[in-house]
């Protein structure tokens, strides 16, 4: 019987113990935002084009927001990579935030559609902030 106290004993004192050490799910995650400017001239969803149009693709990116239990963590990196037609991806651009920019940073890619009709080239847009946190999304322009 006595044997039996102490399981029950020890049960109760580890389920306190995990109970009281256990954090938020969301403590520290804080990823920062990504979006395209979808003003005249934008590219900002999924599109066809002319071959050889020029291609331009506005980003804002932000550092997430101070919510309780987490903090803001500043931009640090930011990275476009292009792949035709479900190939490999190769960056073509890649930019260190200084500190003035760690909370909001903007930036207006120019590129030209491919010139052969049918050809699909996506760009992944991917924003890091410190802790290594990413946003990213996708604009795929078919040239015809």
């Amino acid at each position: 019987m006595k044997k039996n106290i102490n399981i029950y004993i020890t049960v109760i004192i580890c389920f306190v113990f995990f109970i009281a050490c256990k954090q938020s799910p969301v403590e520290g995650f804080n990823p920062p935002s990504l979006s395209f400017k979808t003003t005249a001239g934008y590219v900002h969803k999924d599109t066809t084009m002319s071959t050889g149009s020029d291609v331009l693709i506005g980003i804002i990116a932000e550092r997430g927001n101070d919510e309780p239990l987490k903090d803001a963590d500043d931009l640090s990196n930011f990275i476009i990579k292009l792949s035709s037609n479900g190939g490999t991806e190769s960056v073509v651009y890649e930019y260190t935030m200084t500190s003035a920019e760690a909370a909001l940073f903007e930036y207006d890619f120019t590129g030209t559609a491919s010139a052969i009709v049918g050809d699909s080239v996506r760009y992944n847009v991917v924003v890091y902030n410190k802790d290594g946190y990413i946003a990213q999304k996708d604009v795929t322009i078919i040239s015809n």
